[in-house]
């Protein structure tokens, strides 16, 4: 069955909608992966703690070269449960344990588990101190407690962490009620993610937005996501459309990141920074490591996007 490779499609083999029609790489899904591996916290605070540039770029580089695996990884294990007549799922984020428990020796699933919880615990701690890192130095010392000593920063981090910890494991049987975990989550996450992806773009791109623009940009993403996400809109082109007919949500990614940018460039234009405000922004804190770049990161670059075009041409190619 070829046509189970098929990447650039609106509809599957029964011809009805898939969950992630192609025109939503082109909004939605890019701007996840932006978000993801380029703003997150978790994602960010490792290349961060590189030794060097070169060295954080290498990492970065070697970590987009494993992405190309994701196929393999995610997608293949789903193509086989479709011949595995014998497997009884209900939903699909149960399709990997079966496979699992189907293929895998007795023996051997205790050691999976165990391979599979230390992934799952690695992630959570890493969202964790990322959590109370970004709410103990952004929020506390920043806002509540400005004269905060490191010791009562590094108190107020941990007890942060203990409340997440404790929430999530209130909320956990919640999400178990999903139809898909991961959709819901990315539903959630686009409520912050996009109007912080046009925060760091229009940060880089330009210097006249002033402070006030990116905090009123934030709520306009806010509020345009959720209603073009949560609230359905009904009898859209079916370019845009779900299954159902309505607009689907990872669009709702590209109208909010639109609306976000635009307002803060207008606020931008209206009011834009003083000189003496950019001269202040201009100011060059000596770095803490060498920042020479690493002389083949371009090359690099240039090589995985290759690959990654020639995957989504191989596997259409393959799927006719």
């Amino acid at each position: 069955n070829p046509e189970y490779l098929a990447v650039m499609t609106q509809t599957n083999v029964d011809g009805n909608v898939v969950s992630v029609p192609w025109p939503t790489l082109l909004t939605g899904m890019m701007f996840i992966q932006v978000f993801y591996w380029s703003t997150n916290q978790v994602i960010v605070q490792r290349a961060m703690a590189a030794k060097s540039l070169a060295e954080g770029q290498k990492g970065v580089l070697f970590a987009s070269a494993m992405k190309l695996v994701g196929p393999l990884m995610l997608c293949l294990p789903g193509i086989i449960a479709l011949h595995m007549t014998d497997l009884t799922i209900d939903k699909q984020d149960q399709v990997y344990g079966a496979i699992v428990r189907h293929i895998l020796p007795d023996w051997s699933l205790g050691l999976f588990a165990a391979v599979l919880m230390g992934s799952i615990l690695s992630s959570f701690n890493s969202a964790l101190n990322s959590a109370s890192t970004l709410f103990s130095l952004q929020f506390y010392s920043g806002y509540i407690n400005k004269n905060a000593s490191g010791e009562q920063i590094v108190k107020i981090g941990k007890y942060f962490g203990i409340g997440l910890a404790v929430a999530s494991i209130m909320i956990a049987p919640i999400l178990d009620q999903m139809q898909s975990i991961f959709e819901y989550l990315q539903k959630v996450n686009g409520l912050y993610s996009v109007p912080i992806i046009g925060i760091f773009i229009l940060g880089i791109g330009t210097k006249h937005v002033p402070a006030i623009a990116a905090k009123i940009g934030m709520i306009v993403g806010m509020v345009f996501y959720a209603f073009f996400t949560f609230v359905n809109i009904k009898d859209v082109p079916v370019f845009f459309a779900n299954g159902d007919g309505d607009l689907h949500w990872l669009h709702g990614y590209f109208i909010s990141f639109i609306s976000s940018v635009g307002v803060m460039l207008v606020i931008g234009y209206i009011k834009p920074k003083s000189v003496e405000e950019i001269a202040i922004s201009d100011q060059r804190v000596p770095a803490p490591v060498d920042m020479t770049p690493w002389h083949q990161a371009k090359n690099a670059s240039y090589a995985i996007m290759g690959t990654t075009v020639l995957m989504y041409l191989l596997l259409t190619w393959a799927s006719v």
